[in-house]
């Protein structure tokens, strides 16, 4: 998991915010993340409790697109430069 650079879980019916904080722990190397239509993600942040950032160091492209239940993104990336977030 240490060499993902990229990762498509888009449709994912089982992701939730657990999932995304373990994938940031395990996977620093990741660059790009479609994270759309994941219907049970609600928080997207570093903390189960409080909305501390999620740290992707290497993250480039993150797509959020039709998650019809979040309410929260705390995401930080010092290489992010492209972020897709569309509600419908």
């Amino acid at each position: 998991v240490n060499a993902l650079t990229t990762l498509d879980l888009r449709g994912g019916m089982k992701v939730e915010g657990s999932h995304i904080r373990d994938l940031a722990k395990k996977a620093p190397n990741l660059k790009h993340l479609n994270l759309s239509q994941c219907s049970k993600l609600i928080t997207i942040a570093g903390g189960a409790v409080n909305s501390s950032p999620l740290l992707f160091p290497n993250l480039e492209e993150f797509s959020l697109n039709q998650c019809s239940q979040l309410k929260e993104v705390n995401v930080q990336g010092n290489k992010l430069n492209l972020v897709e977030a569309q509600c419908n």
